[in-house]
């Protein structure tokens, strides 16, 4: 698959963008300010953002752990929304939205699927993982996305309130392995400002 734009073209953020990154009105305006000092992966956060090009050249992603309202699904979306104004494309979709966007073949546009989109974009964050349905039809449907997207060296964002032993029970030993070895996993803890 062909690389976008990213790095080469610079684009403007406005309510029209956010709506096709599918994102939620209450992350339009979260920055990486909004992190405490004391947060022990602030630190991990900011370098992974200084070198989010390279990153997603090279198809790293992040998967983000912790309880609710730790701010895994604010720092998600302000690495969308950077990846956006650096020219690249990106998406946000929940967890339990795969399966019956790819059974459904939910449109993204007229030229592409919801799945087709999901695929390709330089940066797909999937929020949420582990909620709602677990049968073996949801877990496939996450899993070969997660495993096309991976085939293609696209980086991908995953964000889940389990703790890292019971995510990798969730999502299998094989993916498990697989995104440990391009995702950096972060323990996100403490209330988010």
């Amino acid at each position: 698959m062909a690389w976008s734009a990213i790095g080469k073209v610079r684009q403007r953020l406005d309510a029209n963008v956010f709506k096709t990154l599918r994102l939620g009105r209450r992350y339009w305006d979260v920055e990486l300010s909004n992190i405490s000092d004391d947060k022990n992966y602030k630190g991990r956060i900011f370098v992974y953002d200084q070198n989010l090009l390279d990153n997603i050249h090279k198809g790293i992603g992040l998967v983000l752990l912790g309880d609710y309202r730790t701010g895994k699904t604010s720092i998600g979306s302000w690495l969308l929304k950077r990846v956006y104004e650096e020219g690249g494309t990106s998406l946000f979709v929940r967890y339990d939205e795969i399966t019956s966007s790819v059974l459904e073949k939910t449109g993204f546009s007229d030229r592409e699927t919801l799945y087709q989109r999901m695929v390709g974009v330089d940066l797909l964050m999937i929020d949420d993982v582990g909620t709602g349905n677990m049968n073996d039809l949801v877990k496939g449907m996450f899993e070969m996305v997660c495993r096309k997207r991976y085939d293609n060296s696209k980086s991908t964002i995953l964000t889940t309130n389990y703790p890292e032993k019971a995510f990798s029970q969730i999502v299998g030993a094989g993916l498990y392995k697989m995104l440990r070895s391009t995702c950096d996993f972060i323990i996100c803890d403490g209330e988010w400002k």
